[in-house]
């Protein structure tokens, strides 16, 4: 995410902080001071607001000023730094055909700031044989996602794997890698296993005993 970008998504928080509403008054205050000092001594039609600026010193009147201006930068930036936690819906709806299933994964940030380059990193592998790992490799898909909002991640499941394998069953694994700044940020993580039925069309979550079966390869493709 460029600087440029950043830049914008600060504004928003400085004049509508959606985490800390209470703070985004400081924004508009700076604004209504800024016209009240620039526009006030330039008409005639205000002659008792006129009378009301005399009294404070231009040097305080910038002072008060910059430190509306700071404060809410500050107050944004601030915000801005919550923790997100970006979560997978495991009720994702399924589309396709017996051949390609089509997973379509939503994604919603309920923390409490902004999640950035948020990729997931899928492997799956037949019931049958979860030594034969297939994966997409990773792909940052959504770049930023502030608290509240969702997005969805289709996830392309094919019916053969890369070997030849053919199965109605498979074990997926799931990990949403995303971080809490657009650079250089604290990256966080949260992982998924689930078993998909072509012959049922059914998305549900890996029993122990299934997990199990299919972690050992699933860490040595992380490792590796």
């Amino acid at each position: 995410m460029s600087f440029l970008t950043y830049l914008g998504h600060l504004l928003r928080y400085t004049f509508w902080n959606p985490i800390n509403p209470l703070l985004s008054p400081i924004a508009w205050v700076a604004v209504l001071w800024g016209l009240f000092i620039g526009v006030v001594p330039r008409t005639s039609k205000l002659p008792h607001l006129q009378g009301l600026l005399r009294n404070i010193n231009n040097i305080w009147r910038v002072l008060i000023l910059v430190l509306f201006i700071l404060g809410s930068v500050i107050a944004a930036a601030y915000s801005m730094q919550g923790r997100p936690t970006v979560i997978l819906n495991q009720n994702g709806t399924v589309a396709g055909d017996n051949t390609t299933a089509i997973i379509d994964f939503r994604i919603e940030n309920v923390g409490d700031g902004p999640a950035y380059d948020i990729g997931p990193v899928v492997c799956w592998a037949p019931e049958s044989k979860p030594e034969y790992l297939s994966s997409p490799g990773i792909s940052v898909t959504v770049f930023h996602l502030y608290p509240g909002e969702q997005d969805d991640l289709p996830f392309h499941l094919p019916r053969r794997d890369f070997f030849g394998n053919d199965s109605d069953r498979w074990y997926i694994y799931y990990r949403l890698k995303y971080s809490d700044a657009p650079n250089m940020g604290v990256e966080y993580a949260e992982e998924y296993w689930y078993l998909f039925d072509f012959s049922t069309g059914g998305l549900s979550e890996l029993l122990p005993i299934q997990r199990q079966a299919f972690q050992p390869y699933v860490d040595e493709f992380l490792a590796g």
